[in-house]
């Protein structure tokens, strides 16, 4: 043994950035990320790498859409848990997920390695680019874990004070009524088409100039536009949807698997759980006139007040398809340089009142 210690030198580390493209294709991977999913053993990574490899070599769909299929599975559900992940964390946040602020966080992955954070980066900027259609959840906040014929229980005050006098002249109330809540099963069972079909239109997507600044893989090709399809289903049926019982055996409209937010108020009205102010001048409003009847309704409204209520603060709901009406209507009336732009402007806020708007979209061209 020595009589001095050994110097204990660090050894420097210089890591990568976890980019979204990979360090580059290798002759083991596509996009050189270490992980199965783009392992070059696969027919469509060979594919992703050089496109003429589907012409030279014919798709044999017994011999490679077993493959394919089971690879999509793995990949959704590994995308999945992901996303639960995310959600569960607080972290579905667009533009921080699509610029991997969270893709190197793999702590809930076990054993991770850089073919799992390359992964994680990548699915990041996928369930990023999804989110950047426009849900109605922006609007309508959802409760999560809500279950089937789950009570749920409202509170009204009646009005409690009163003069004084002597003597014991009791008066207020608390009303509790509760009402069931419903939950309607939705799900997505789609058989891939022949892989001929799938490969055509991927390099399609490859071939055209300009597309994507993400290389996409042929699985994530595919189930982007599935996730892109199921998000827009989901967006309309949440606002016009009416739960329909299906049909044995046979497959049943979107709007049909569960009731949106428009039927369900349809019913509350049915049930006299409110009151409408239900003119015709509201509902047959077009494009000439939209303008004059959302005005003569938030009139009717501040008539129907009671004293200690005023119309600041609350939201008017306007379909999304009918705002250049409004625009049209808005420069008519206050003239055509009218700025549109803050939040303040006439666009969002009905002119003469605090009454702001949100353009519902989803809506068709119900008024």
């Amino acid at each position: 043994m020595s009589r001095e210690a050994t110097e204990d030198t660090p050894e420097t580390i210089q890591l990568s950035e976890i980019s979204i493209n990979g360090p580059g294709n290798s002759k083991t991977h596509f996009l050189g990320i270490p992980h199965d999913t783009f392992s070059m053993k696969h027919r469509w990574n060979q594919i992703a790498t050089n496109p003429a490899y589907a012409t030279l070599n014919p798709v044999n769909e017994e011999e490679h859409a077993a493959p394919f299929h089971k690879a999509v599975k793995q990949f959704s559900a590994s995308f999945t848990k992901r996303y639960q992940y995310l959600r569960e964390n607080r972290k579905l946040i667009p533009d921080q997920l699509a610029a991997g602020e969270f893709g190197l966080d793999t702590s809930h992955l076990p054993d991770a390695g850089l073919g799992d954070q390359y992964m994680a980066r990548r699915q990041d900027a996928l369930i990023a680019r999804i989110l950047t259609l426009r849900s109605v959840t922006d609007f309508f906040p959802v409760r999560y874990h809500v279950q089937d014929r789950e009570m749920i229980t409202n509170a009204y005050f009646d009005e409690i004070s009163q003069a004084y006098q002597t003597g014991e002249v009791w008066k207020g109330d608390m009303k509790l009524e509760p009402e069931w809540g419903h939950v309607d099963d939705a799900m997505v069972k789609t058989l891939f088409g022949p892989m001929k079909e799938i490969e055509r239109k991927y390099i399609g997507y490859l071939n055209t100039d300009g597309s994507d600044p993400v290389k996409w893989s042929m699985i994530e090709f595919a189930l982007l536009g599935l996730y892109k399809n199921i998000l827009n289903e989901q967006n309309k049926r949440r606002m016009l949807g009416i739960y329909v019982k299906p049909e044995k055996k046979k497959p049943g409209s979107y709007l049909n698997a569960s009731t949106g937010i428009i039927y369900t108020l349809i019913r509350y009205h049915h049930e006299n759980r409110f009151l409408l102010h239900d003119d015709l001048t509201y509902r047959e409003y077009d494009k000439t006139d939209i303008l004059d009847s959302v005005q003569e309704f938030v009139e009717d409204i501040q008539t129907t007040l009671t004293e200690d209520q005023d119309l600041s603060g609350k939201i008017l709901y306007l379909n999304y398809n009918h705002q250049p009406w409004w625009k049209k209507n808005i420069r008519r009336a206050y003239g055509q340089e009218t700025d549109f732009k803050g939040p303040d402007s006439y666009l969002n806020k009905v002119p003469d009142t605090d009454v702001s708007i949100k353009w519902l979209p989803n809506l068709g061209q119900l008024n």
